[in-house]
């Protein structure tokens, strides 16, 4: 294999990418309190990789970690948004109950870490399936908003409703260019 990398290090630099922990390094640790907003973009991501015994587990928990430790939750609004491959990959598919079952499961288990960041300001989940649009005042009509509110009471509670917190629909993908 002389001048080819093995591929379990290409994998590793490329999930190292995933995580806002070595972007941090440019601010002074004390920066990340002053912050109000982050937005983290996962766009077409394999979340299998962010689960439990995967690779992307350990960078995923470093991530939250560090918001723990440095942010000003108080003042932090934290968004995610998450670009699910599949549906990407499949806009006109339909998916069978096993297929809607797991990847719930995968969903639970990508937020639950962020679950610890106790007192956060406010938290916003978008799933872009990229086969369906949000339109303001309308919002989606495809189920992604219930996934998404759950998604959200996770983290800050059963009462949470984030459309009153500030929400507003993204609009993502190949359509944004055409509002």
């Amino acid at each position: 294999m002389l001048g080819k990398e093995h591929p379990s290090s290409t994998a590793a630099r490329a999930h190292q990418n995933l995580s806002i922990v070595p972007t941090l390094h440019r601010f002074p640790k004390y920066a990340l309190g002053f912050f109000t907003s982050i937005k983290l973009d996962f766009s077409t991501l394999n979340l299998d990789l962010f689960q439990p015994d995967q690779p992307g587990w350990k960078i995923w928990l470093s991530t939250v970690q560090v918001l723990l430790e440095e942010a000003n939750l108080a003042i932090l609004g934290l968004e995610l948004r998450l670009r699910e491959k599949y549906y990407e990959a499949y806009p006109d598919e339909e998916f069978d109950n096993g297929y809607k079952d797991r990847i719930w499961e995968i969903y639970q288990n990508f937020i639950q870490p962020v679950a610890s960041l106790h007192g956060l300001k406010n938290f916003y989940v978008h799933l872009n399936w990229a086969c369906t649009i949000g339109f303001p005042g309308v919002g989606v009509l495809d189920g992604r908003e219930e996934i998404e509110g759950k998604l959200e009471r996770m983290v800050m509670g059963d009462g949470y409703d984030a459309w009153k917190c500030g929400k507003v629909v993204r609009i993502e993908g190949h359509l944004r260019g055409a509002y």
